[in-house]
C-alpha cells in the first residue's frame, strides 16, 4: 500500500496544487484526507474541476484505496489564516499547523498537533474558534486532528465502556476526557463506536447504551468473582437481546 509521500508523489505528477501534508484516516488505513487548493477561471469554473478529481480518486480506489478531497477554496484563504494565526498565538505550544474547508456556512477544522492536548486546552481552543469563525459568518463544524497521539484508541475506548457500561456516547466520552484524552466532537466519538461495533467489540443495547460484546470480554479477560463489574455487562448483554 502507498504511503503519504508516495501518495504526495502521485498527486503532484497530476497537477493538482495541494495544500498541507496529506493526512491518514485513523480508523481505516486505505482512506487519506488530501487538500486541494482550487481556484476560478475566467468563466467561473472550479479548478481543478471535480470530474478531474473523480478520476483521480478512481485510479487510487481501482488499487483498493480511497482518497478524498477537501477543497480550500481561494475565498476562505482569509479566514484559514485568521484561524491558523489565532491558533499559533493562543496555543502555539500544542498547535503547530492548521487547516480550514467550509461546507454551507459550516467551518471544519483540521489541527496538527505537537502533542497531547489537554481536555481544558481543546475546550479553550473550541471556545476561540467560535468567537473568531462567528466574525465571518461561519460556525464551527467538525474539529479533526492531523495525528492520532492525542487521541484515545480502541482498546482505551474499550477500557472505557468496559468500566461504566452499560454507557451511552456522551457518558463514554465525558469519561475519556475525564482521562486526559482528547475527543473531538461527538461525531468523531460516534464513528469511534460504529467502528467498535462494526468490529464485533461493542453491542449497542436497548436503551441506547453501549457494552462490551462476549468477544471482546474474553480478549481484554475478566474478572472471576461475585463483584466483578464484568458480571454486570454480561448480565446486560443477556437483558439487551443482542
Amino acid at each position: 500500500m502507498l504511503n503519504e509521500s508516495q501518495i504526495y508523489h502521485i498527486l503532484s505528477e497530476r497537477g493538482l496544487p495541494l495544500s498541507g501534508r496529506i493526512i491518514s484516516d485513523i480508523f481505516d488505513e486505505t482512506h487519506f484526507y488530501v487538500f486541494v487548493v482550487t481556484e476560478r477561471d475566467e468563466n467561473n469554473h472550479q479548478v481543478p474541476s471535480n470530474r478531474k478529481l473523480d478520476l483521480i480518486a478512481n485510479e487510487f480506489k481501482n488499487n483498493s484505496m480511497n482518497i478524498e478531497f477537501i477543497l480550500t477554496g481561494a475565498d476562505n484563504r482569509d479566514v484559514e489564516a485568521g484561524v491558523r494565526a489565532s491558533l499559533l498565538h493562543s496555543f502555539g505550544d500544542f498547535v503547530r499547523n492548521s487547516f480550514l474547508s467550509v461546507v454551507a456556512r459550516s467551518a471544519h477544522i483540521w489541527i496538527e498537533p505537537k502533542g497531547p492536548i489537554p481536555a481544558n486546552v481543546l475546550s479553550e481552543i473550541k471556545d476561540k474558534l467560535k468567537i473568531l469563525l462567528d466574525s465571518f459568518g461561519l460556525s464551527l463544524g467538525e474539529l479533526y486532528f492531523t495525528s492520532a497521539e492525542n487521541l484515545p484508541s480502541k482498546f482505551a475506548c474499550l477500557n472505557i465502556i468496559r468500566l461504566i457500561a452499560p454507557a451511552d456516547l456522551p457518558a463514554i466520552a465525558d469519561k475519556l476526557k475525564s482521562k486526559g484524552f482528547s475527543v473531538p466532537s461527538h461525531a468523531w466519538m460516534s464513528r469511534m463506536l460504529d467502528n467498535l461495533r462494526k468490529s464485533g467489540l461493542i453491542v449497542r443495547l436497548k436503551s441506547g447504551g453501549y457494552a462490551l460484546s462476549m468477544n471482546a470480554l474474553k480478549s481484554l479477560g475478566t474478572a472471576k468473582n461475585r463483584n466483578s463489574p464484568d458480571i454486570t455487562r454480561i448480565l446486560a448483554l443477556a437483558k439487551s437481546g443482542d
